[in-house]
């Protein structure tokens, strides 16, 4: 729930101080819950581990904030296959990824499984070093505060508006399903 709550914050921070930091930064706190983790003696301990940790880790580290500096960087002409190749490999990373964990995790156990996944996730900042923009065109246009983002719109409206529509409870069922599938899976590692 953490991690819903605080992408916003991560988006307004990668806005603010740069998406490289923020990505940087949710990689450093990702790793940093991995490992915790794998030395976690009792359930306090794994709330502060996967829950604080990893948590904000993730926010600073999803597509949003990803998307976002590139399609700073995709020259117009080839944005949506830009897009659409970061989106790929970011589903086939997990294709690949999960199943090679649960091997990890059947030859050494757990606790190194998650320390190994902790060292794997530090080298994502070399990553975002191709991701590297300069400050002209990281800063370019307005800085909008929360309240322009967000515009006339309450939130009880945002709320309720769809709500009202079944094909809007229909999606938003489809979205709860995948993301509960999706925690459930992650949980499972």
């Amino acid at each position: 729930m953490l991690f819903g709550f605080v992408q916003p914050i991560a988006g307004l921070s990668a806005d603010r101080f740069g998406s490289v930091k923020v990505i940087v930064s949710g990689t450093l706190l990702y790793a940093l819950g991995l490992w915790l983790m794998s030395i976690s003696a009792n359930a306090l301990d794994l709330h502060i581990s996967l829950g604080l940790s990893v948590g904000l880790g993730l926010a600073g580290t999803t597509q949003v904030i990803v998307l976002g500096v590139v399609s700073k960087v995709a020259p117009n002409e080839r944005r949506g296959f830009v897009f659409g190749t970061v989106i790929a490999a970011s589903s086939f990373g997990m294709f690949l990824f999960v199943p090679s964990v649960q091997g990890v995790l059947g030859v050494f156990g757990w606790r190194e499984t998650l320390t190994i996944m902790a060292f794997l996730v530090l080298l994502v900042p070399l990553l975002a070093i191709g991701l590297q923009i300069n400050e002209s065109t990281e800063k370019e246009g307005k800085m909008q505060s929360v309240r322009e983002a967000i515009g006339p719109l309450r939130l009880p409206v945002i709320l309720v508006r769809p709500l009202s529509s079944s094909k809007h409870r229909k999606i938003l069922g489809i979205f709860e399903v995948e993301f509960f599938g999706t925690s459930a899976n992650g949980t499972r590692l």
